[in-house]
């Protein structure tokens, strides 16, 4: 991946808090939600009620799509991610420490929430990129450039 993209990829992912995740329900219809995230690298994590539709439609099928956008009033300025991934629910509780340390780092007043929360009624959700597709950006980099992250996934 050129050097430029990367950055482009990261600073996304960094700068920004909130994405939208579809994932399929039973029925086959898709589901869209508006979710806060922390990122490792181009990995991924969410924090959800565990009984929420979209944790039981990842449970059922880990492929989802997201995107992250910057908020714009010029549609000419416009830049994100669109992105392929594969989720799955965190149960290693080393990673489980670092991804909710990671959101009290990014929203200092997850903190106050965190004691309060009854561990079996919350999971974390980690989303592994398989192909990011860049939405606007500069001249360097074009609209709409894939990107695959790893070819394991099917």
């Amino acid at each position: 991946m050129a050097p430029e993209m990367e950055e482009f990829i990261r600073d996304i992912l960094q700068r920004h808090a909130v994405m939208t995740l579809a994932t399929i329900r039973a029925d086959g219809f898709p589901q869209a939600a508006v979710v806060t995230y922390v990122s490792d690298g181009t990995t991924l994590y969410f924090v959800a009620g565990a009984d929420a539709q979209k944790i039981d439609n990842i449970r059922r099928c880990d492929k989802v799509s997201l995107t992250i956008l910057r908020d714009v009033e010029d549609w000419d300025k416009i830049a994100g991610l669109s992105m392929a991934a594969v989720a799955q629910v965190v149960a290693d509780a080393q990673e489980l420490r670092h991804v909710l340390d990671q959101f009290i780092a990014k929203f200092p007043s997850f903190a106050g929430l965190l004691p309060a929360l009854d561990p079996t009624e919350i999971v974390v959700v980690r989303l592994r990129p398989k192909a990011v597709a860049l939405i606007g950006g500069s001249d360097d980099i074009g609209d709409g450039d894939m990107v695959e992250l790893w070819k394991d996934a099917a």
